[in-house]
C-alpha cells in the first residue's frame, strides 16, 4: 500500500512538472469562463488547481476540471476520465471520513464536558450537605447553650439589644425600661402662617 502511494505521488509530481511547463497564461473553459494570469499550484487527475488574477485586482484560487477544458487541452494534460472519477471518489471518501472523525471528536468532547459538569455538580452537593451538617451541629450546640443571641440593656436601660453570645459564656443582662416618654426635637421648623 505504501509503495503504491509513493508511485502515485511520484506520478502526480511528474504530471505537475510537465503541466507547469505547458500551462497557458490564460485558460478559457468550454462553458466560457476565462482565467487570466494563471499559474499552476498542482495538477491532479481530475484537473488543475491554479492561482489566477480575477477581473478586479487580487489573486484567486480555482480548480479547473479537465472535463471543462477543450479536447486539445485534455490531451495535453493526459486526461483520463476513469482515473479522474476514481480520484474524485477517493477525495469524497476522504472528506466523508474527515467529517465523521470530526463528528466523533465533537461527541467525545461533549461527553467529557458533561461528565466533568456532573462531577462538579456532585461535589457541590457534597459541599452543601457538609455545610448543612455543620450548621445543624452549631444550631444544636446553640440550642443547648440557650441560643446564639442574648438580650441586654447595655448601659443604662434605654433600649434592649440583641447581642451575640461569645464563646458560649452567658452575658450579664439587666432589663430596665425607659423612663417614660422621651421627647425629640422636630427636624422641620414650624412656618409662620401666611397673611
Amino acid at each position: 500500500m505504501c509503495r503504491k502511494a509513493i508511485i502515485v505521488t511520484g506520478a502526480f509530481l511528474i504530471l505537475a512538472v510537465a503541466a507547469r511547463a505547458e500551462l497557458a497564461a490564460t485558460i478559457t473553459t468550454t462553458d466560457g469562463q476565462t482565467y487570466k494570469g494563471v499559474s499552476l499550484i498542482r495538477a491532479e487527475p481530475d484537473g488543475y488547481l491554479v492561482n489566477y488574477e480575477p477581473l478586479k485586482n487580487g489573486m484567486g484560487i480555482a480548480k479547473i476540471k479537465f472535463s471543462r477544458l477543450s479536447g486539445d487541452m485534455q490531451k495535453q494534460a493526459g486526461y483520463n476520465p476513469d482515473k479522474a472519477r476514481e480520484f474524485e471518489a477517493g477525495v469524497a471518501r476522504a472528506n466523508e471520513s474527515l467529517v465523521q472523525e470530526s463528528i466523533n471528536w465533537d461527541a467525545a468532547a461533549r461527553a467529557e464536558r458533561q461528565a466533568r459538569q456532573a462531577r462538579e455538580d456532585q461535589m457541590d452537593l457534597q459541599r452543601m450537605a457538609y455545610l448543612a451538617q455543620v450548621n445543624q451541629a452549631q444550631a444544636a450546640q446553640d440550642q443547648a447553650a440557650g441560643g446564639p443571641w442574648t438580650w441586654s440593656s447595655l448601659g443604662g436601660g434605654y433600649g434592649v439589644y440583641a447581642v451575640p453570645r461569645l464563646a458560649n459564656r452567658p452575658v450579664k443582662t439587666g432589663f430596665q425600661p425607659a423612663p417614660g416618654h422621651i421627647p425629640f426635637a422636630s427636624p422641620i421648623p414650624a412656618r409662620a402662617p401666611k397673611r
